[in-house]
């Protein structure tokens, strides 16, 4: 129940930001989401890579419809890479590629994405991109494989409750 919350949370952000307005919310919400701005995720990152951990950050707000929406979120990334890097951070950049406007085309999202693995690879920092719903799965994969050939230290998440998981796993 809390994970179909998050994702509503995630691709409405009105919603978002009543929830964050009301105590109750804000404070379920916030086991989860370290806050609204990038600098708020990394003053969280910092206090648990304090704490020995290491951690993966993502920006909320999949399923963009604009190409500045798109565009605005792969600066957000480029800029947390930054970050990451001046500041010695144990993080892993994780991110949604209907956020980098994989909705609006293929070469939208891939050129997005391409400026966030630039920065990612001039770090040398892994970047994660995250499995969204069945529907998404086989263009995930397609452009993960398109890009791993320039950029190898990107990742790409398997979910595993789909039925063409096992099959897709020697892919990744």
């Amino acid at each position: 129940m809390m994970r179909a919350f998050l994702l509503a949370l995630s691709s409405r952000p009105a919603l978002g930001r009543a929830v964050d307005r009301m105590p109750l919310g804000r404070s379920l919400v916030r086991r989860f989401v370290a806050g609204a701005r990038l600098a708020d995720g990394l003053d969280v990152i910092r206090r648990l890579n304090a704490r020995g951990l290491d951690t993966a950050l993502t920006y909320l707000g999949e399923n963009v419809r604009s190409l500045p929406a798109a565009r605005a979120a792969a600066d957000v990334y480029v800029e947390a890479l930054a970050a990451i890097a001046r500041d010695g951070l144990r993080c892993t950049p994780s991110l949604k590629l209907t956020q980098l406007g994989l909705d609006l085309g293929d070469e939208v999202c891939v050129a997005n994405l391409r400026r966030v693995l630039e920065g990612a690879q001039a770090m040398r920092t892994l970047v994660w991109i995250d499995m969204e719903q069945s529907a998404y799965t086989e263009r995930t994969l397609a452009i993960w494989e398109r890009l791993r050939r320039d950029f190898p230290r990107v990742g790409c998440v398997i979910q595993a409750y789909l039925r063409r998981s096992e099959s897709d796993i020697p892919r990744v």
